[in-house]
């Protein structure tokens, strides 16, 4: 799922939780995105004010050991229609942020990874 994400260019922050949050930053666009993600069958949720800063709106991905690939694959679709639908902010990493937070990540999930 992250590596993915990473791949798609949104902006989240680049560490293993079960919790993904996709920042999005405006308030109503992240209530339609998320409106839109449920049509498509993901449940996603908006996160605004007061959870969060103002301009910090997001949405909270969580993802468990019962997700699998079809699951992962359909979010991917999901948020890259979105991605195109709602103009969604970007972020541009380099190949060496995804090695180095890989490289920097503890052993147990590592082995998770290259199964």
């Amino acid at each position: 799922m992250l590596k993915g994400l990473f791949d798609l260019g949104v902006d989240f922050p680049l560490r293993f939780s079960q919790i993904i949050p996709i920042i999005v930053y405006d308030e109503k666009k992240s209530h339609k995105i998320e409106e839109f993600l449920y049509n498509y069958g993901i449940l996603c949720s908006a996160v605004t004010v007061p959870a969060v800063a103002p301009g910090k709106a997001r949405l909270r991905l969580s993802i468990n050991a019962t997700h699998t690939d079809v699951h992962i694959d359909k979010f991917l679709n999901g948020i890259n229609d979105a991605i195109n639908k709602f103009d969604m902010p970007i972020v541009k990493r380099s190949k060496n942020e995804w090695d180095t937070f890989i490289k920097e990540s503890p052993d147990y999930l590592l082995k998770l990874i290259n199964k």
